[in-house]
């Protein structure tokens, strides 16, 4: 859903974040409804390598559409083909204080040692 979502804010900036509310409180009422007509218990009828391939896909996906902010450029058109279309050119024309913040980021988020996040909740 966050997929289907950046692209509708990135490709419709005037009415995107109208439609983006439309297609979250459509998602919650068929969520309700489904739950009403008790029909979750089918979920469990999809193999977990289907749903677990599918959120990994949809993963990548989001990891190459942010390569091109991580580098210091605008996400450029086209999706993810359009991304790594243009990365070359992207990677020759790096900004090393955007890069070097990012990292940094990344740095914080995977390598904040465990004994410092009683002290810094996540939330």
């Amino acid at each position: 859903m966050t997929a289907v979502l950046t692209s509708m804010m990135a490709k419709y900036p005037e009415t995107g974040m109208a439609m983006t509310f439309t297609v979250v409180m459509m998602a919650g009422a068929f969520q309700i409804l489904l739950g009403t007509l008790k029909m979750g218990k089918y979920v469990t009828l999809m193999p977990y390598s289907v749903i677990s391939g599918f959120m990994s896909g949809i993963g990548v996906i989001l990891i190459i559409l942010q390569l091109s902010p991580l580098l210091g450029h605008a996400a450029p058109a086209g999706g993810v083909l359009g991304t790594l279309s243009a990365l070359p050119e992207t990677i020759s024309n790096l900004k090393f204080n955007e890069l070097f913040l990012g990292l940094l980021t990344l740095g914080i988020l995977f390598f904040f040692p465990k004994k410092y996040r009683k002290y810094v909740p996540a939330q």
